[in-house]
This record gives C-alpha cells, sequence and structure tokens, in this order.
C-alpha cells in the first residue's frame, strides 16, 4: 500500500495538462520533480545502500567511481518513475539528430538523467541521443581534475 501511495503521489503531485502546438489536443505529461520521488530522503538511502554494496561486495576502492555509478543509480530510478507514470506518449514536435521525432518522454528521460550527473559532481562532459552535442555538466566549483572526473554518453 505504501509503494501504492506514494505513486499516487507522485504522479498527482506532477501531473499537468499540455496542449499539442501542432494539433491542439490536450494531453497529461509527467513533470519530472525530484523533490516527488526523493522525499523522506530516500534518494539518501538508496545512495548508501548502492555505497555499500559496490564498496564492500565488490571492493570499489575509487570514491568518484562509486559516486558516479550511484548518480546512473538514481538516474535509473527517476527514468523508472517516468516510465511508470507516462501514460501518453505525445511528440514534442522536434527531431534529434538521428531524424528521430521526439517524445517527450523521451526528453524528460534525458533531463532525468542530465539532472542526476550535474548533482553527483563528479561528470564533466555528457551526450545523449536527444543531446548528441557534448554538454558541460562540471560543477561551478570542484576540487577534482579533469582527469579524475567522468564522461558520459547514454540514449
Amino acid at each position: 500500500n505504501n509503494v501504492r501511495e506514494i505513486k499516487d503521489t507522485i504522479t498527482s503531485a506532477t501531473t499537468s495538462t499540455m496542449v499539442d502546438s501542432t494539433s491542439g489536443t490536450e494531453h497529461k505529461s509527467l513533470t519530472h520533480a525530484y523533490s516527488f520521488i526523493d522525499h523522506d530522503n530516500l534518494s539518501e538511502q538508496r545512495i548508501e545502500s548502492l555505497r555499500a554494496i559496490l564498496k564492500d561486495k565488490y571492493g570499489v576502492k575509487n570514491d568518484n567511481l562509486v559516486t558516479a555509478l550511484c548518480a546512473l543509480g538514481e538516474a535509473t530510478t527517476h527514468v523508472a518513475v517516468l516510465l511508470m507514470n507516462y501514460v501518453e506518449h505525445t511528440y514534442a514536435g522536434t527531431q534529434n539528430q538521428s531524424g528521430d521525432d521526439q517524445l517527450h518522454l523521451d526528453i524528460d528521460c534525458d533531463n532525468a538523467v542530465f539532472e542526476a550527473i550535474r548533482r553527483s559532481g563528479v561528470f564533466q562532459i555528457a551526450a545523449s541521443e536527444e543531446t548528441p552535442k557534448e554538454t558541460d555538466v562540471k560543477p561551478a566549483s570542484t576540487q577534482l581534475t579533469e582527469e579524475e572526473m567522468f564522461s558520459l554518453g547514454f540514449d
């Protein structure tokens, strides 16, 4: 029941009505909101759990690598919530560099991954199918050198 209540809360709090600029048709859209998915320190709990598994079970010694993998885990969590709650697969009216028509879902998932890796502070460059240009995601101030940071390509 708790999972269902959380899902209902996330869905009702983050759903908005959008109008397709081409057809004028209204559709429900999931507005991705970190605060609803990460309430009650769930994000910190997931990160600490994954951090412990990576370090204790698999012996990963590089703290920046652990942080990067935890960020990708968080991105996966947010994409999963988007996929579970996206009811209408509507087109955004744009195409990616591959020539594919972009769905609002594609763009929202792309944004969720970019947000997670920016928050981690250990990535410097990222690119995706939806955002193929190498994008600077490095924090404004960091003590890490470029050699200590990661680059990411994803779809």
